[in-house]
């Protein structure tokens, strides 16, 4: 059975439902996970971050979940991406903690909403960006007014460079933006 404890409402929400089906998809102990996620089984990785996020067999540890995200997306977990990019939109969480926040840039359109459009269009044409967080990054142009960079993320420096050369052997136009450009104010 989920037991969800009340760290923040939001980041619990957000975590809720994977929990119920990761854990109960597999019924390993809080300590098999943390041997499994130990040897750098990416599943187990995530699935003990779950299990730490919502305090599933154990304490509700924010700290503890982030790290085992961070070591399950590094190794290439979509999920766990998703998890970090999610926890970094709500501010739980920012490049202070480490995570190294690569994007990649594809397109600058001229509201959010236009934004989001082409993320949608992007991910429809291409399946290696299916799991990849959006984030429209307002940009004031010289004349005054405001762009969006369509940009997707976080990724560690490898996949991003990785997923830029998959996109331009198929003719996109791919830019990389380090973590310093996407530092948290």
């Amino acid at each position: 059975m989920c037991r969800l404890l009340f760290i923040v409402a939001v980041v619990i929400s957000g975590f809720a439902w994977t929990a119920c089906f990761a854990w109960t998809a597999r019924a390993d102990t809080p300590q098999q996970l943390a041997l499994r996620a130990s040897t750098g089984d990416p599943a187990a990785q995530y699935q003990l971050a779950v299990a730490y996020a919502n305090g599933d067999g154990m304490p509700a540890d924010l700290s503890a979940a982030i790290r085992w995200f961070q070591a399950a997306a590094k190794a290439g977990h979509p999920d766990a991406r998703q998890q970090l990019a999610f926890l970094r939109e709500i501010g739980a969480i920012g490049d202070a903690a480490g995570i190294e926040a690569w994007r990649v840039q594809l397109a600058t359109v001229a509201n959010e909403d236009a934004a989001r459009a082409e993320w949608r269009r992007l991910q429809r044409r291409y399946d290696l960006l299916a799991n990849v967080a959006l984030v429209a990054q307002p940009f004031a142009t010289p004349e005054g007014g405001t762009v969006y960079r369509v940009q997707g993320g976080p990724f560690n420096e490898a996949q991003a460079r990785d997923t830029c050369n998959r996109l331009r052997q198929q003719s996109v136009g791919c830019m990389l933006v380090r973590p310093a450009t996407t530092a948290s104010p």
